[in-house]
């Protein structure tokens, strides 16, 4: 009993790291008829006594130094299997360098079988082993140089920038001139305001020094004596001198106020360039901000779909009947369980974000410090291992989970690598009662691609978690491919330690100190034997956390008034099974 566990230990360990390896020297090639000289197609085919299968691999090499794509159909006639026919590469498209060469780890696996005890009559004698070969034959469609492709695509793009920037500049101008003529024109405006006023000015002056004169005029006497004279004369040279003060204050304070005016306008036209070069480089930092975001992106997509075939590669589902569980030789007893479970997932969290911005308002600029409540989306390789043991009435596990991701455009992560547990079960064969307990911690990191926020958020905090419900069992008494789909409620809640907080979800205000108050949520999977393992756990209303600094500023009106937020994890993994 124990060396049969240790060769299952061992196998499972083989096939975890790497898989079983092909013995290429045993590779016999086929002939095949060749398309294009530009272009050398080849096929190998390998026959396997052990289960009576055959697998073929496909070879195109590119002979020129421009780069290609093509899609290649393959039908393959076979003994015993009939006819076959599918399209070359993952993707479906056939991707060559220039004088690059497309392999059979760019493909699909392409294995057939007849039964290693089945269908002897119909195989076809290949010397001293067998083929199932009887016919290939391939089509090409949607050749397309893509060297002389991209570079009429940069022309274009050349073209289309050229274009762009003529016209941006032609319009550009037309700004400048019209800024340009507006201003002349408020000049002009302002000088013949001015010049109005000047006159309007001076003929109220003229009038009452003529209305003067005229009083003067009818006070004085024909008869006036030399005396009457001279006082006369001393009262019109102050009544001149005292016109010509009150005219020199008057215009005293009409320059002082322009000069006012004229500073204040100086001032606001600074506080105008200020504005508008700030906001000219926020545009263009926010710009290249969405280069950035979709270039990570791109980036994101093509390491996930890099690592994703061969996670879910076409291998996923297969099994050795020594594995499975509830064999007829020990169909009454209790069988060990030993399970492995990796693949993608994604998870999306709320966390306190100490924002610290700083902007420009009217030229001035402003900074501001305050607690966010904000979400994270992180997509996450996920690993599940389990050992425990099941009956057709009652079983069990403990589990070990960790799991480690990133951001799609790289402004955060997950590294969440202790989380641990153990379920149990029981009931009757198609539905039991089930109990879990997880425990761990999460560590979450966000920053802020924004040009304006400097601010950043981070929770590290241990967690427990309650979750029971019921399990239904399609097809308990198979003994291959069972499905398990589990309906659960979700009792969680959080451990706060060193600078971390949390927020009460009725007033928004920090704890520091405590276990946080029970979360709801809500639980779904659905593991079928041998092949996958899909799971959703939501929580509508999760608790606020992370960790605060003494200068994060305070918590928002926001953050107050919404003190909780969305917390989802979905996750489609791999399973291998053996019991």
């Amino acid at each position: 009993m124990h060396c049969k566990l240790f060769i299952r230990s061992c196998l499972f360990l083989f096939l975890f790291i790497g898989g079983f390896t092909q013995v290429h020297a045993q590779r016999k090639n086929v002939s095949v008829s060749q398309f294009d000289p530009r272009f050398t197609v080849s096929v190998q085919r390998y026959w396997s006594s052990l289960g009576g299968s055959e697998e073929y691999y496909f070879y195109v090499q590119n002979n020129t130094g421009d780069e290609y794509s093509m899609v290649i159909n393959v039908t393959l006639d076979l003994a015993c299997v009939g006819t076959k026919t599918f399209t070359l590469g993952v993707n479906k498209v056939v991707w060559l360098k220039p004088n690059g060469q497309f392999k059979p780890d760019g493909d699909w696996s392409h294995i057939y079988t007849s039964g290693a005890d089945n269908f002897k009559n119909c195989r076809l004698a290949d010397g001293n082993s067998f083929t199932l070969l009887k016919g290939i034959s391939y089509n090409v469609t949607n050749l397309t140089n893509v060297t002389q492709q991209k570079a009429a695509e940069e022309k274009k793009k050349a073209d289309e920038k050229a274009a762009a920037e003529k016209k941006a500049a032609e319009e550009k101008k037309k700004r400048e001139e019209k800024l340009a003529a507006d201003k002349k024109a408020a000049e002009e405006k302002k000088l013949a305001e001015e010049k109005k006023l000047a006159e309007e000015k001076k003929q109220k002056e003229a009038q009452a020094k003529t209305e003067q004169q005229k009083k003067e005029a009818a006070a004085n006497t024909q008869t006036g004596n030399t005396a009457t004279a001279e006082k006369e004369s001393t009262n019109t040279g102050s009544t001149s001198s005292a016109t010509s003060k009150a005219e020199q204050e008057y215009n005293a304070r009409e320059e002082a106020k322009r000069q006012e005016e004229a500073r204040l306008k100086a001032e606001q036209e600074a506080r105008d360039q200020r504005q508008a070069e700030y906001d000219t480089w926020k545009q263009n930092a926010n710009e290249q901000r969405r280069q950035a975001e979709a270039t990570a992106a791109a980036s994101s997509v093509s390491i996930l779909f890099i690592i994703g075939t061969w996670i879910y590669n076409d291998k996923m589902g297969r099994v050795n009947p020594d594995f499975v569980y509830n064999k007829p030789a020990n169909k009454d007893k209790l069988n060990l369980n030993l399970s492995v479970e990796w693949g993608y997932s994604m998870s999306y969290a709320p966390l306190i974000f100490a924002s610290d911005k700083t902007t420009m308002i009217n030229g001035n600029y402003v900074s501001t410090k305050s607690l966010e409540n904000k979400q994270i989306y992180t997509l996450n390789l996920d690993v599940n291992m389990k050992i425990g043991a099941e009956h057709d009435y009652y079983g069990g596990y403990v589990f070990l989970s960790p799991k480690a991701g990133f951001s799609p455009v790289f402004d955060g992560y997950q590294l969440s690598l202790l989380n641990y547990g153990a379920r149990v079960f029981a009931g009757a064969k198609s539905a039991k009662l089930y109990g879990e307990y997880t425990g761990g911690s999460r560590v979450f990191s966000k920053s802020d691609n924004d040009p304006e926020e400097s601010g950043k958020g981070k929770i590290d905090m241990r967690y427990e978690k309650l979750e029971y419900g019921v399990r239904f069992t399609t097809k308990p008494n198979a003994d291959y491919k069972r499905s398990h789909i589990s309906l659960g409620m979700i009792m969680e809640r959080l451990k706060p330690g060193g600078v971390g907080a949390y927020a009460d979800p009725t007033t928004g205000s920090l704890v520091s100190v405590g276990n946080s108050p029970w979360i709801k949520g809500y639980a779904f999977q659905w593991k079928k034997d041998h092949t996958f393992n899909f799971y959703i756990n939501y929580y509508p209303e999760y608790i606020v956390a992370g960790d605060v600094s003494y200068n994060s500023g305070s918590p928002s009106s926001s953050f107050r008034s919404t003190p909780t937020g969305n917390f989802f994890e979905l996750g489609f993994l791999r399973s291998i099974d053996f019991w």
